[in-house]
């Protein structure tokens, strides 16, 4: 799959909230954990609105 930063911060918010498929919301949690780890300016604030909401 590929997709600008915009468009992954967009996937990452749908699929890591808790409205998403709990199955979904795991896979991609641990995915925007890998993406923060590589670019955390960009990704970091959406770790920290996640990170509450396990």
């Amino acid at each position: 799959m590929t997709a600008n930063m915009r468009e992954w911060r967009h996937i990452f918010d749908m699929r890591c909230s808790k409205k998403a498929h709990p199955q979904m919301r795991i896979l991609m949690l641990d995915c925007l954990k890998g993406f923060a780890k590589e670019i955390p300016i960009v990704f970091d604030d959406l770790i920290a609105k996640f990170s509450g909401n396990s």
